[in-house]
């Protein structure tokens, strides 16, 4: 009977370049991302008997595969020991993770409310400088509001700035 050694041996280099579980994850979630953005190009551009509103509700509808196919990107390069570690951790942590308690809520909850309305209002204001004429069709009452792109764009990305330093500030907060 010949001796089991090779659970004893670690194993090569080369045998630690083997595909593995979270490639073919990243690899299904390349494949999903890029199947939603050609499906995206011909919703835009190939549909032309349907009507704004419904090239709209395709196009959200393949923005949400491309943001699952992007999450499911994000997960698959975790690790499991990066995974089961929640928002809300406890004191022995790193300093620069962030924990949520009562000494920095408020900077969170700035972050999160900035965040979201800046992200809202950029993506309103490049959709009005891109597709402005569309808009306009797909909503007639947006022509009686007179909008101008440029400073939904402006205050937007002001207020993804003022999110980032709103976060910092939630994490510095915490090292303190």
């Amino acid at each position: 009977m010949e001796p089991v050694d090779d659970i004893l041996i670690p194993p090569s280099a080369r045998e630690s370049n083997r595909f593995r579980t979270r490639h073919v994850m990243r690899m299904m979630a390349f494949i999903l991302m890029a199947v939603a953005a050609v499906c995206g190009n011909e919703v835009y551009r190939g549909n032309l008997v349907a009507s704004a509103a419904q090239r709209t509700t395709d196009m959200m509808g393949v923005g949400l595969v491309f943001f699952f196919g992007a999450l499911l990107w994000w997960f698959g390069g975790r690790k499991i020991g990066e995974m089961d570690r929640p928002i809300f951790r406890s004191s022995k942590d790193a300093p620069t993770d962030l924990r949520i308690d009562r000494r920095n809520i408020f900077w969170v909850a700035a972050s999160l409310l900035a965040g979201f309305i800046g992200l809202t209002s950029l993506t309103f204001g490049a959709t009005l400088a891109l597709r402005g004429k569309i808009l306009m069709a797909a909503y007639p009452f947006l022509r009686q509001l007179n909008l101008s792109p440029k400073p939904l764009i402006v205050i937007g990305g002001l207020l993804v700035l003022l999110s980032v330093a709103a976060l910092a500030l939630a994490v510095r907060r915490r090292s303190d």
